[in-house]
């Protein structure tokens, strides 16, 4: 009992207080409270896979759960003072209740925890983000229907990063262009615009000849009824991105590549814990590229201009036409000119192993070649003007 005692009372000493907490900003307890609910139960040291995700735990933990803690204490408080009242005054006699109350509290779980996660020594493990296989265009095909569906849901509705996600769907973004700032305009009810500052760009030299790489900038216009699900109703990514724009008609959406990567790694393992072949960040751009070829065919500028590219030939690494559906209507405008140096490798393969052509003559040709026909100068009287 008198351990106990101890114990909270260290732990009293040890806390914030009320004021230092309230003077966190909104944006920071929002923070807190998300990674403190994806601990589940679990300490930031069995959680984090990173020092970076592992010290931002561990600070929402000790935020929340010490907050917890003191409603508990207060709870407890409240108690012995009603119990030692009801006792004549006496503290004496009350003891097993006490106990009974601090253990239905869960107050000494809570104490080893927190007593555990403030001297644990520095984390030991990875220094990098999460780590996960950039998914290619043959790994999207696999993935179930309706997946982006699923991982735009498994995305906290409280989180900041909703909104990118949302995009990212719709146009096909790099996690990385976020770091440039990704502006998106609602033109009307229905219509969106999303101007994109490209990441893969500059100067690039091969056999001696310098060209560019990448489009600076471009802009995609987007509208929810040229993307109606097969049973007509607007797609969820357009609902989501409406309601984290709140009204606004611009919004300039902006993170760090990495968290984009690690809300959607998240998601995806709420959404498939089971799946081995997850969806990643890249996994979107892949969909929409395919959804792009189903639309405008294989070698098109309309999709390099919207995918960013400065060459036809780029977008042979992204989706296939076979997996798109074809309902995403797209209109790109790019700041630099697409070059169209190659043939596709379908188109190349078909004329490399096609035999030449052999005109063969008409059954019903003539035998001898007939003669030209002339035109004579010479006019009829009538004819004369």
């Amino acid at each position: 009992m008198e351990k106990l005692f101890e114990q909270i009372k260290s732990a009293r000493s040890m806390m914030k207080s009320t004021t230092e907490w309230k003077a966190l900003s909104e944006t920071t307890r929002r923070d807190y409270q998300q990674k403190y609910a994806a601990l589940n139960g679990r300490l930031p040291m069995e959680a984090a896979t990173c020092k970076r995700t592992y010290y931002g735990m561990r600070a929402a933990y000790l935020h929340l759960e010490a907050k917890a803690l003191r409603s508990s204490l207060n709870e407890l408080d409240k108690w012995r003072k009603v119990a030692v009242e009801n006792n004549g005054g006496a503290l004496k006699g009350t003891e097993s209740g006490f106990m009974r109350e601090v253990e239905r509290l869960g107050i000494v779980e809570r104490l080893n925890r927190l007593d555990a996660v403030q001297n644990a020594g520095p984390f030991m493990g990875s220094a990098k983000g999460m780590i996960q296989k950039t998914h290619g265009k043959r790994a999207v095909g696999k993935l179930p229907p309706q997946w982006k569906t699923n991982v735009l849901g498994a995305v906290p509705k409280g989180s900041k990063y909703r909104a990118h996600v949302a995009a990212m769907a719709l146009c096909g973004c790099r996690p990385s262009e976020f770091e440039n700032g990704v502006l998106v305009k609602q033109v009307d009810q229905d219509t969106y615009e999303f101007t994109i500052a490209g990441k893969k760009t500059g100067p690039r030299t091969k056999d001696g000849k310098t060209f560019t790489t990448g489009q600076s900038l471009r802009v995609l216009t987007i509208s929810r009824l040229d993307d109606l699900d097969k049973h007509g109703q607007v797609r969820p990514e357009f609902i989501a991105l409406e309601r984290a724009m709140n009204g606004k008609k611009n919004m300039e959406l902006m993170a760090k590549a990495n968290a984009i990567r690690d809300t959607v790694i998240n998601a995806s393992e709420k959404a498939f814990p089971n799946l081995g072949n997850k969806p990643t960040a890249y996994s979107f751009r892949h969909a929409f590229a395919s959804e792009l070829k189903a639309v405008n065919g294989e070698d098109s500028d309309d999709t390099a201009a919207a995918l960013g590219h400065a060459s036809t030939k780029t977008q042979q690494g992204y989706g296939y036409a076979k997996s798109g559906g074809g309902g995403v209507s797209c209109k790109a405008k790019a700041s630099d000119v697409i070059r169209t140096p190659h043939k596709t490798r379908k188109k190349a393969l078909l004329k490399e192993f096609q035999p030449p052509a052999v005109s063969m003559p008409s059954p019903n040709a003539p035998k001898v070649p007939m003669p030209a026909y002339t035109i004579s100068r010479k006019l009829k009287p009538s004819m004369r003007y």
